[in-house]
């Protein structure tokens, strides 16, 4: 018959909850210490002292004052005290410069109770978060070029899903389209604005483009705007990826190239009739000889 299985070991003294508690918070990725109501630090794990470059026993007894900068120490002073007064947890995101060099953490602060649920002090769970506000800031600045791009560009640019619907287009698209705003132009296609050939011969660019992850570029096409004024564009259509590089959709830009149309057709004319010159001069002048 099978021994029964050892029954679940629960810590049952003070040591016990201490052993327990130093082992979970000695093996977390964070830097935990508490402090009393004084602002003296009980405990410190051992991520915190790395932190400090110092060995527990120069951590423990001493105050933020003993370490930081007194403007940041009082900052903190000033945040562990908010908590003891409140019974709240308190959290942040600060900023340490030091060394030259900037980093940002994430602060949870919370009361430490006594068994009679008196507040006797804060403990204080902190973690480096500066690669993740780096990488907000880098996407907030891509986010205003390509603002500053769309709001500004003479260019029309789109970007569509793999249905060929809207996601988002540059101003001076919005406005050939007869929009108001670049947002009303989002989740429609182009069978709203255009006529049914090119809505069609465009969809059919763009399925192609999200099947073969290859780009359409620099197709020539005359265009018919809603308000029915023609233009000739100039398009390039390639595949829109999300982060893992599978295709979602597409992004195409359109160059005005009227103007170019013009006086290609303009020089075309003016050839055909210097040439119809040429000929009506050179019959002219066998028919003068013959006579």
């Amino acid at each position: 018959m099978d021994e029964a299985p050892d029954k679940l070991s629960i810590p049952k003294t003070p040591e016990d909850l201490e052993a327990l508690y130093s082992s979970l918070v000695e093996n977390l990725p964070v830097h935990v210490t508490c402090k009393d109501l004084s602002g003296r630090i009980t405990f410190a794990n051992q991520s915190f002292c790395r932190l400090l470059g110092l060995p527990r026993d120069k951590v423990l007894g001493k105050t933020d004052f003993d370490f930081f900068p007194k403007e940041l120490a009082e900052k903190y002073r000033h945040d562990d005290m908010l908590v003891e007064r409140s019974g709240q947890t308190f959290s942040d995101i600060e900023e340490n410069r030091s060394g030259g060099d900037t980093h940002f953490f994430e602060v949870r602060k919370m009361p430490i109770r006594s068994a009679d649920g008196r507040i006797i002090g804060t403990q204080i769970i902190f973690w480096d978060v500066s690669e993740q506000k780096r990488a907000e800031a880098e996407l907030g600045q891509e986010r205003q070029l390509l603002n500053a791009l769309l709001a500004n560009t003479p260019d029309h640019i789109d970007f569509k899903d793999r249905d060929g619907r809207y996601i988002r287009v540059s101003r001076a698209k919005a406005w050939q389209m007869g929009l108001n705003s670049p947002a009303d132009a989002i989740g429609k296609t182009d069978w709203d604005f255009f006529p049914e050939e090119y809505a069609r011969r465009s969809r059919e660019d763009e399925a192609q483009v999200v099947r073969t992850g290859r780009s359409v570029v620099g197709k020539e096409e005359e265009l018919v705007w809603p308000d029915g004024h023609t233009t000739w564009v100039s398009t390039t259509k390639a595949p829109l990826r999300n982060y893992r590089g599978e295709v979602v959709g597409t992004f195409g830009v359109s160059r005005d190239i009227t103007n170019r149309k013009l006086a290609e057709e303009a020089q075309r004319e003016a050839t055909e009739a210097a040439e119809a010159a040429n000929r009506a001069k050179s019959d002219f002048l066998a028919n003068v000889s013959h006579e």
